[in-house]
């Protein structure tokens, strides 16, 4: 078996929160004052350790930080405790636009969206059991629990096909809209975060290479943000995914996905919001297999048809603001991350380069 610091990782996008700039620390050697550095990699992951003989681990709470003498300081961050553990499920949602396609961009542009959901468990029955009425309503011929809610295929769907009753277009809109308003009346125990970001190809850049950069950094940043909410407010976290691999082709691995997470766990920031809680791998499971993956589902498909209907200056029959307020992230051009919580995807905040004068219901 590969040692974990021989392993292939990818470094995660350098995003420090504004509260850890201009941190520093005092070299235990020459007593000169220097910043932390956030951003070089540290020599080895920071990963929990399972005590022998028991579910108990050893986590990281610290780093290691070179003074320019050469002497290496070991550098002890706070910790906070985890007064529960909070259960987080993920699904992405991803446009390709060609060239001319957005407004004001020449080159081919690749948009992608992950969303991530959770939900008190005071709520949690009663809202499971509504989004099954929805399913049951739409396909009668077999139990909610036997099917997958997958918002793409529903809307590609012919009518009356695979058994859903689905007469038209006009059905289709106001079963998409009765589940995205089935999560705003469930705010604030809902709980969403949505992540995303639009890349143009430039004259450098390779498509595929491209493509699978904006994956892995909305992934990541999916990753950072909601540890930072998560851990802020004193909670723990299990982050669950759709498998990220072809069956096919996993063969026990999430390719990428686990080369972002172990990227994750070299960066001090990770240490730093992890504060002493036990924080794992992600896990990965049956796509739609679990009723908050059918929701983040719902929410990226929601995002990804705002961002498509905006930049063609037309309005979503379903926008993201049926969803209620959320917690929304995204890159600009320059590569800076913006945020903040609102009623559906704010466009013109995130995005103001690609409006256009045109504004029509599609």
């Amino acid at each position: 078996m590969t040692k974990i610091h021989k392993q292939p990782y990818r470094l995660p996008p350098p995003l420090i929160p504004k509260e850890l700039l201009g941190m520093g620390y005092t070299c235990s050697s020459c007593s000169r004052q220097n910043q932390i550095d956030w951003i070089t990699p540290q020599p080895f992951p920071k990963q929990p350790i399972q005590h022998i003989g028991g579910n108990n681990h050893y986590v990281p709470a610290s780093i290691t930080q070179v003074c320019p003498c050469g002497h290496f300081n070991h550098i002890p961050f706070p910790t906070k405790a985890s007064e529960s553990t909070w259960g987080l499920f993920g699904d992405e949602a991803e446009r390709e636009f060609q060239e001319g396609e957005l407004p004001g961009v020449e080159s081919k542009a690749h948009f992608f969206t992950i969303s991530l959901a959770t939900i008190h468990r005071d709520s949690a029955l009663q809202f499971q059991q509504k989004l099954s009425d929805l399913k049951q309503a739409v396909r009668p011929d077999r139990a909610p629990s036997e099917w997958q809610l997958h918002m793409t295929n529903v809307w590609n769907l012919p009518p009356n096909t695979d058994g859903f009753a689905l007469a038209d277009k006009l059905e289709k809109v106001r079963f998409i809209r009765n589940v995205a308003s089935l999560l705003q009346k469930f705010r604030p125990d809902l709980f969403t975060i949505n992540v995303s970001s639009c890349r143009v190809l430039s004259e450098n850049d390779e498509w595929r290479k491209l493509v699978k950069t904006n994956k892995q950094e909305v992934f990541a940043t999916a990753l950072i943000t909601s540890l930072h909410l998560v851990r802020s407010n004193n909670k723990s976290l299990i982050w669950n995914f759709d498998h990220n691999v072809p069956p096919e082709k996993r063969n026990g691995s999430e390719g990428w996905a686990e080369e972002v997470f172990l990227g994750l766990q070299y960066s001090p920031v990770f240490t730093w919001l992890s504060a002493g809680s036990l924080v794992q791998s992600p896990r990965f499971h049956i796509p739609g297999s679990h009723y908050l993956l059918e929701v983040a589902d719902a929410l990226s498909f929601l995002v990804a048809r705002d961002f498509e209907q905006r930049t063609k200056g037309r309005l979503s029959d379903f926008p993201s603001s049926l969803t209620g307020v959320g917690h929304y992230q995204a890159f600009d051009e320059n590569g800076s991350l913006s945020f903040r919580w609102n009623n559906g995807l704010p466009f013109d905040k995130f995005y103001p380069r690609l409006l256009t004068t045109k504004r029509r219901s599609k």
